[in-house]
Order: structure tokens, then sequence, then C-alpha cells
């Protein structure tokens, strides 16, 4: 069952535009949720933009850190992107 979910993601065709597409969706999805579940004083969005900065540099680390190591590992950096950007989604 996972060796199929692999040769799934490992036959997606994903650009680099889609994938920068679905990166930012998800990110703005968490930035979402987190607001949500942890509301501030004045709203539901953020109080100052340092906060979505803050965040959005540390998930582009996360990520780019973990397609380093996969990518690494495996030897195949563009199928380490794929399965990062899969494995992102559900978090």
């Amino acid at each position: 069952m996972i060796k199929r979910i692999l040769e799934i993601i490992n036959n997606q065709k994903v650009t680099i535009t889609g994938w920068l597409l679905g990166f930012t969706t998800i990110f703005f999805v968490r930035l979402l949720l987190e607001s949500l579940s942890s509301p501030s004083y004045s709203g539901l969005a953020p109080t100052d933009p340092y906060t979505v900065i803050h965040y959005f540099l540390y998930f582009s680390c996360v990520t780019i850190g973990t397609i380093l190591i996969f990518g690494y590992f495996s030897k195949d950096y563009i199928y380490a992107s794929k399965l990062t950007l899969f494995v992102l989604s559900y978090l």
C-alpha cells in the first residue's frame, strides 16, 4: 500500500509553479488554522506582519531542510520535493 502511494507521488507531473502554489496554499491554510486555534485579542488575523514573516521563514526552512535530507538519502531531489509537499499537506 505504501509502495503504491509512493509510486503515485513519484509519477505526478509537478511544475515549479504548481509546487510553489501548493506550498503557498499549505502555508496559508496552516496560518489560518493556527489563528483560529489561538486567536489574538485583536481578532483572527495575527497582530503584526512580523508573525506572518516568521511563520513563512520557519516553514520554508523546514521544507528546504527536509527536501535536502530526503534528497541526499534518495539521490533524487525532485522526488524528495514531491514527497515533502505531499507530507506537508497532511501535517
